[in-house]
């Protein structure tokens, strides 16, 4: 089977401890979904999460590179419920500022899509 043609990147932000089950589930069909739009459509989804980060010891806050993968990616799923900690507010900040400059600019890749879920 061929490479796929097209990548589509998404960024999941929330708290890593109370979502710790609902991440992985989420990236879990994230990934199974992959499988269908590899075959259907040559586009391969691509969950983002920060455990998948390399965890050395870098030049910048690890938090910079999670921001900067915000900005690279073409959705940003957000996870609240009880609280949003100061890191997860920060990339929140960081999609709707890049969803902005990419919406004033007028570009469609890299446009970032939010989506919200809450626990009942």
């Amino acid at each position: 089977m061929a490479a796929p043609q097209k990548k589509i990147y998404i960024f999941i932000g929330s708290s890593i401890t109370e979502f710790a089950a609902e991440r992985m589930e989420l990236e879990n069909f994230i990934h199974r979904l992959s499988n269908d739009f590899e075959d259907r459509y040559n586009t391969r989804i691509i969950p983002v999460v920060c455990e998948a980060f390399d965890t050395a010891m870098a030049l910048t806050r690890k938090q910079d590179e999670y921001n900067e993968a915000i900005k690279n990616s073409d959705m940003c799923f957000f996870l609240f419920y009880t609280r949003a900690g100061e890191y997860t507010v920060e990339e929140f900040r960081k999609a709707v500022e890049t969803f902005k400059q990419n919406s004033a600019a007028g570009h469609k890749r890299g446009t970032v899509a939010h989506r919200f879920y809450g626990r009942s």
